[in-house]
């Protein structure tokens, strides 16, 4: 029996009031002259083609922060459909409860910014093709699967296509970005870089952190643990917020700004685990993965 696979589905505009305001919103009226940056920091963004890969409590915002500033093109994909309890994390309302987690985030999206190509994707990571990959400019990941955003992340570096992983802890109200770029010819430093011990036993084990308890990860026969995620609205607006200005950061020309933290951040990454070692080899030593807690 042959089973059909998720079709990529594009969002249109609902004609209204609404698309004729937002149509001619001047998009750079409240961006900031960035220091030492160039004039046109807004419309490099506006010519980007970015991936919003899962958009649960983390993605979801994440997603809102891209279509405000209007790129060419917004990916989205999370299989997931949002339930009573995600309201609790979600920039949702109630009304949108049982509905797709891609659906409800394109449709605001491209409701925000009309002139954003916005496709959605009811996939799970792990069976993503890597035609959904090729020509994003960037990456957001931000899904509670260790093992797919690892596979995920070596993909997209080994077609030159940085990734951004925000990821929260909500027992210590941590929120952590890593960002990964794999140099220039994409043997750089992938995410398993800067896995830290407790990520690794997970990946080890092959958990998903699911929210929903018996949620199985599709294709890759990881199981999901018993207790669902758990943390706090904020912590996960928090960590979307500090992924998504590094997006920024490297947009505006900014991230030479930043070669001091780097050099930091791969002295601590080296140190993180030696299965970080076992699984990248050489590539850990020159590692210049950012990573912000």
């Amino acid at each position: 029996m042959c089973v059909r696979s998720p079709q990529v589905r594009k969002v249109e505009s609902i004609v209204g009031r609404e698309l004729e305001v937002m149509s001619g919103l001047d998009r750079d009226a409240r961006l900031p002259a960035f220091i030492d940056a160039p004039d046109d920091a807004g419309s490099k963004f506006r010519a980007l083609k970015i991936g919003v890969f899962c958009t649960g409590s983390v993605g979801m915002h994440l997603a809102f922060h891209t279509a405000r500033l209007a790129p060419h093109t917004m990916v989205i994909v999370d299989r997931a459909k949002l339930k009573p309890t995600s309201v609790l994390t979600h920039p949702i309302f109630p009304r949108d409860l049982g509905r797709s987690k891609a659906s409800v985030a394109g449709e605001l999206a491209k409701a925000v910014s009309p002139s954003t190509q916005v496709l959605v994707l009811e996939q799970d990571l792990a069976a993503l093709p890597t035609s959904v990959l090729a020509g994003l400019d960037y990456i957001f990941l931000a899904s509670d699967n260790v093992s797919a955003e690892v596979s995920l992340s070596e993909r997209a570096l080994r077609l030159g296509i940085p990734v951004i992983q925000a990821a929260v802890y909500g027992r210590t109200l941590s929120a952590v970005v890593r960002a990964v770029d794999g140099g220039d010819d994409g043997s750089g430093p992938g995410l398993c870089c800067g896995l830290l011990a407790e990520e690794w036993d997970a990946l080890d084990r092959g958990e998903v952190f699911s929210c929903a308890a018996d949620d199985r990860a599709a294709g890759n026969g990881a199981l999901p643990t018993t207790v669902p995620t758990a943390s706090v609205s904020h912590l996960c607006s928090l960590a979307a917020d500090l992924a998504f200005n590094e997006l920024l950061r490297r947009v505006a020309g900014l991230a030479s700004q930043q070669l001091v933290e780097r050099e930091i951040c791969s002295q601590r990454t080296e140190m993180r685990d030696t299965r970080g070692r076992d699984r990248c080899g050489q590539r850990t030593v020159a590692c210049s993965a950012i990573i912000r807690c």
